[in-house]
């Protein structure tokens, strides 16, 4: 955030943002990913120019590239606390400009020759991680026959995907949730696929409705943003945790878009890495590492962290 940034670093990312060209690059790369030559497209402006002024901007600003065969695409990590603050402050200088409106019709224009110029696989809408045999299902399918069977809780099963794969592979699979018609639908999904070793509980993650040191994984997706204070729920899948047993936390990285709190009723704009090492660690959990695992293709951008932890083969150091 700005207020995280020593006098100079902020003297100097406002100086090079004090152009009315780097603004307008940092607004369009917060929306999507795009080349080089895509930006001077939408800017209108010569690419050696975008060029000079894309260099400046990765000397103060935290860049990503994505190599796609001969295309090299930039965008911003979002995920970087110091954009946090950084691109409200970007956004409410441009709220008034009329070349923001046009930025966004020329942007939707490239993207559409970008669309047309794909190949047929691509034109088909699949991206390279949907393609047949290249799913996430897929490789996670794969990498877990590497792992022996296990007893799992899934806390806040959502639309149940993965429940259900856990629940291929598992040797026990508890899933809780406070709602009874996600529950209910899993349910449904399960017998359809002839699963047997499937048991839904209603309950919620502060007060979760399972025995103390019982299961080898407990798993939490996308969860902890909805909660007021994540540590109570923390501390409960650390007692059900068996010793030795992993938990793991799939979570949104930092992020800037307060639209989620109305539309989504999120009570955090996503974690910072660390800060979600350190709640983990808070319930006593050894061996934490937080680190992001995927960005969406699409803006807002979206990035996930994931975040392990091992409970202590004693039960030594665990919150209760």
């Amino acid at each position: 955030m700005i207020d995280t940034m020593t006098e100079p670093d902020l003297s100097r990312t406002l100086r090079v943002l004090g152009d009315e060209t780097r603004l307008r690059i940092v607004e369009l790369l917060a929306t999507e990913e795009l080349t080089v030559t895509e930006l001077a497209s939408v800017l209108a402006l010569p690419q050696p120019r975008v060029s000079a002024h894309v260099g400046q901007l990765k000397e103060v600003l935290p860049f990503t590239e994505r190599r796609a065969g001969r295309r090299s695409y930039l965008g911003l990590d979002l995920a970087a606390p110091r954009l946090v603050g950084l691109m409200n402050w970007i956004r409410a200088e441009g709220a008034e400009s009329g070349l923001r409106e046009a930025d966004r019709v020329a942007l939707r224009r490239v993207l559409a020759e970008r669309d047309r110029s794909r190949g047929p696989k691509e034109t088909a809408g699949l991206g390279s991680d949907e393609l047949p045999g290249r799913s996430w299902e897929g490789f996670a399918r794969a990498l877990l026959t590497l792992v022996p069977p296990l007893r799992v809780a899934d806390v806040g099963v959502g639309e149940g995907d993965m429940t259900l794969l856990f629940a291929r592979f598992a040797r026990q699979v508890v899933a809780v949730d406070l709602d009874p018609a996600a529950l209910e639908g899993l349910q449904l999904k399960a017998r359809r696929s002839g699963l047997t070793n499937l048991e839904c509980r209603k309950g919620s993650i502060e007060a979760l409705p399972l025995p103390n040191d019982a299961f080898d994984l407990v798993v939490l997706s996308q969860l902890l943003h909805l909660l007021d204070d994540p540590g109570p729920g923390l501390r409960e899948c650390a007692r059900v945790l068996a010793p030795g047993g992993r938990l793991l936390v799939f979570e949104l990285a930092r992020h800037a878009e307060t639209w989620v709190q109305d539309r989504f009723q999120h009570r955090r704009l996503g974690f910072q890495a660390d800060a979600l090492s350190a709640l983990l660690r808070d319930v006593g959990l050894e061996r934490v590492t937080t680190s992001p695992v995927s960005r969406g293709r699409r803006s807002p951008h979206f990035v996930t962290l994931l975040a392990t932890g091992h409970k202590p083969e004693s039960p030594e150091g665990i919150e209760s």
